[in-house]
């Protein structure tokens, strides 16, 4: 992953799995951090993979939905994933 990670906020929303309380996004992969109807998001909390639609509403995806929309990109939520599930351990592990 980058090291130039860009973050934005944005209009407070639910995560429609667990219900986290999201209010920004971060763009890791060089592209612009503000979300676009279409852009794939991760859920920091449940993994789950989501997508903003109109209104920038998010709504339940998947990282199958995403590899078919573009070649790779399933692949790179998988890491998204992965990286987030490792960070959260590790914080976890810190705080006790």
């Amino acid at each position: 992953m980058t090291k130039n990670i860009k973050h934005v906020r944005h209009q407070e929303q639910s995560c429609p799995k667990c219900r986290l309380k999201i209010d920004s996004a971060t763009a890791i992969f060089n592209k612009e951090a503000t979300p676009n109807v279409g852009d794939f998001s991760v859920c920091i909390s449940c993994y789950s993979v989501l997508r903003y639609g109109e209104n920038l509403q998010l709504h339940l995806s998947s990282v199958q939905e995403a590899e078919n929309e573009q070649f790779g990109l399933g692949r790179q939520l998988e890491q998204v994933i992965t990286s987030i599930r490792q960070v959260n351990a590790r914080n976890n592990r810190d705080s006790n």
